[in-house]
């Protein structure tokens, strides 16, 4: 890099591989690349003076009040590495900026403000939020985060995006990202219109997020309408329709679609998938083969899969540029294994630590004799692959995974494996043994992550793990 700046040029794909190498942190994260890097860079202080105005590509704004002051504060949240405090002055409303910020806020694309509705107040949040953007003439992603689930909530973000249409027209019609978080367990199944009708305005709409936020069919199809739809976000969505192709049937050009999260919501993902397997379908064989697709498709947490369907896509057309599938905490069947394989031929990373319906039908004997065949399979076709997450549910897949006939792709090519706790279900010395000497057969392996329930069987794995063919690997155990 001639400069700190060229690292904000590098293409995502680059950025993968640099930091997927590079990084140590157990947890890759593939949908956002660049962070992984600057996670590393926190950690190498070479690397780090060059990134250092990379760190500031993503600004965090965030409202601390107390009884005595009112502050705000801005975290750099790559590793926990810097807090900000800016201060407003009560008395004279005046803001003291960073620094860091006046250095480097050209760099800044994304910004994110994270409000605390527990002493709500607009008016200080809005005016910190314009004295701080004037240093990030670059902002083109705009995210608003609560960690409350009401109705105020909803209606902040909604003054929010309305007061940045109003009152900041330029910065208003060059973001071509919005998100909406709101990190609660409970959901708020009602509709908001006021701020779905503030995001159908966006004239550059590309990536569109909405967590913890309902939005119904027909209010998502105000936002999509005429939109060059590349990323869509639902992991919670009231859907008030049974139109499959109501939602796509108004983007732009559906085929720019990439990144799909649907979250729990079954229906949302036979909207998404079913109109453009349709499309798909449609044209010619050499426009399939250079046909951009999708790259990520997250549906972890769908409490159930209609697996037919996809089934039926992986017969009709291949996903080829398809790098990441999720399907974990999710329900679906045994069947789907071995069509991912013909379906996600070029998957990098696959979150498959999933229940299967047939374990409930068959009964334990005939799923566990199944079960391991239908991973081989799957794996066999996965020659690219390089991060796995799953769980274990029979002994027998352990055997047919970690035994003397490995898949070819766990031995020569996965770079970081991630094992759900079901794994401590069939502990014991010899199994752990087992899984550790298969382990230590995997050549490209850097990155080992085991979760457990029972803290006992810790000392059991770090046993296991502990010889010096692990050395080229950093290893994990979570209780």
């Amino acid at each position: 890099m001639d400069s700190a700046s060229d690292l904000l040029t590098l293409p995502n794909e680059l950025l993968k591989q640099i930091s997927f190498y590079l990084c140590d942190d157990p947890t890759y994260n593939a949908r956002r690349p660049q962070q992984q890097l600057l996670n590393f860079s926190m950690c190498n202080r070479q690397l780090r003076a060059a990134c250092s105005p990379a760190i500031w590509h993503q600004f965090i704004m965030r409202r601390r009040t107390s009884s005595d002051s009112q502050d705000y504060t801005i975290d750099d949240d790559r590793a926990g590495a810097k807090s900000w405090l800016v201060n407003n002055d009560r008395s004279t409303g005046e803001v003291t900026v960073p620094e860091a910020l006046i250095k480097y806020g050209c760099f800044v694309r994304s910004f994110r403000v994270t409000f605390s509705l527990d002493e709500p107040s607009f008016d200080a949040d809005w005016a910190m939020f314009c004295e701080l953007q004037k240093h990030c003439p670059g902002i083109t992603a705009l995210s608003a985060v609560v960690h409350v689930l009401d109705d105020a909530s909803t209606d902040y973000f909604a003054r929010f995006f309305g007061a940045v249409e109003q009152k900041l027209p330029n910065l208003f019609r060059r973001l071509n990202s919005a998100m909406v978080i709101r990190n609660a367990f409970d959901m708020d199944h009602t509709p908001h219109t006021e701020l779905a009708e503030v995001l159908a305005r966006l004239p550059l709409l590309k990536h569109f997020s909405s967590l913890g936020v309902a939005i119904s069919q027909k209010l998502l199809c105000r936002i999509f309408a005429g939109k060059s739809i590349e990323t869509a976000m639902f992991s919670e969505s009231e859907c008030d329709g049974d139109d499959p192709d109501a939602i796509l049937s108004v983007v732009k050009d559906p085929l720019l679609l990439r990144d799909i999260a649907v979250g729990n919501n079954e229906f949302i993902t036979s909207s998404l998938l079913q109109p453009l397997t349709q499309a798909l379908a449609e044209l010619s064989d050499t426009d399939k083969d250079r046909f951009p697709y999708l790259r990520l498709l997250d549906m972890s947490g769908c409490e159930s899969i209609d697996c037919e369907k996809l089934l039926y896509y992986s017969r009709t057309h291949q996903w080829p540029n398809l790098y990441s599938l999720d399907l974990s905490r999710s329900v679906i069947s045994m069947k789907m294994l071995p069509a991912i394989g013909d379906m996600c031929p070029n998957l990098r990373t696959l979150g498959i630590a999933a229940e299967f319906g047939e374990l409930e039908n068959d009964g334990n004997s005939l799923f566990e004799h199944r079960i391991g065949r239908y991973f081989v399979k799957m794996l066999e076709k996965l020659s690219r692959l390089q991060l796995l997450e799953l769980a274990f549910t029979s002994q027998r897949m352990l055997d047919q995974l970690f035994g003397p006939n490995m898949p070819g792709v766990l031995k020569e090519s996965l770079v970081s494996l991630r094992l759900s706790e079901e794994v401590a279900r069939y502990g014991g010395k010899s199994n752990l043994q087992a899984i550790a000497t298969g382990l230590a057969k995997m050549k490209a392996l850097r990155s080992v992550v085991i979760e457990i329930e029972n803290p006992k069987h810790k000392s059991k794995w770090e046993q296991a793990l502990s010889g010096p063919e692990f050395s080229r690997a950093a290893v994990l155990i979570l209780c």
